[in-house]
């Protein structure tokens, strides 16, 4: 039976989806690694079958070691990680803990081996991709390792629109950066150029501009703010910067804009 996070999280009156995931197909033939950690070596073996058998570019390594499966996780790019929550040295959750705060770029299905809601909610609380009742149904684990992959690999179209909801959120910081986006989205330098380029029709400069001009309008239009104040939340060094900026992107000056606003408020 495969418990789903968002299945859980009704039951419980928590609404939890991921900022980042949307739906997306994933390149054909590239090669994808995974981890299954149980200490079961008939379920090791089992899951190792399955996934090995479904194309001949996944790679498997399997473990009864929860301290081995961190580290190889640490150390071998894997993608997909499945583990047992009941390992015995270093359990799945502590696994997944410690892959969240150090930010690995690694998905973690967890094993279950009753149907327990409250074990698989403090799996899903914990980061966990999804929760898997053993012995895993084969259909709900392929539909766990999909949702995975197209998160982790999405097309170009998603992974722009993912680049620009980033470069959005994080306007207001004055030292937002491309390489921010590299190391977010583990991609080159240039290749997010191209993003930007052939997919936003814009650069990265002139992007993070708009949305920081798009912010300082709407605390133009809300707020009384002085414009030292706006600059500084929109993620502009001063003020002259944000005059600057405006200019460029509206045609107009802040204060410009802000009598306008006001007068077509009150008409």
């Amino acid at each position: 039976m495969r418990l789903s996070g968002p299945e859980i999280y009704r039951k419980f009156l928590i609404v939890s989806i991921a900022a980042n995931h949307i739906p997306t197909s994933r390149e054909p033939g590239r090669s994808i690694r995974f981890l299954v950690a149980d200490c079961d070596t008939k379920v090791c073996g089992r899951l190792w079958n399955i996934i090995r058998a479904a194309s001949e570019t996944w790679c498997v390594q399997t473990t009864r070691s929860g301290r081995e499966a961190l580290q190889f996780i640490r150390t071998s790019h894997v993608d997909i990680a499945i583990l047992n929550i009941d390992l015995p040295d270093l359990n799945g959750l502590e696994i997944q803990r410690t892959v969240w705060q150090e930010s690995l770029r690694t998905d973690v299905i967890i094993l279950i081996d009753t149907d327990s809601t409250e074990t698989a909610v403090g799996a899903m609380k914990a980061g966990a991709q999804d929760v898997l009742v053993k012995p895993v149904n084969e259909d709900e684990l392929f539909a766990s390792i999909h949702e995975s992959l197209d998160r982790l690999y999405p097309n170009v179209e998603t992974l722009a629109i993912r680049m620009d909801v980033y470069l959005k959120e994080h306007a207001s910081n004055p030292v937002l950066r491309r390489s921010d986006l590299c190391r977010q989205f583990n991609l080159s330098l240039a290749y997010v150029s191209r993003l930007f380029r052939n997919r936003l029709g814009t650069s990265f400069r002139n992007r993070l501009r708009y949305h920081r001009i798009e912010r300082a309008k709407r605390m133009l239009r809300s707020t009384g703010d002085r414009m030292h104040v706006i600059a500084a939340r929109c993620g502009f060094k001063n003020q002259s910067r944000l005059s600057e900026a405006f200019r460029k992107e509206a045609g107009m000056t802040p204060g410009q804009f802000r009598q306008i606003s006001r007068a077509y408020w009150y008409r």
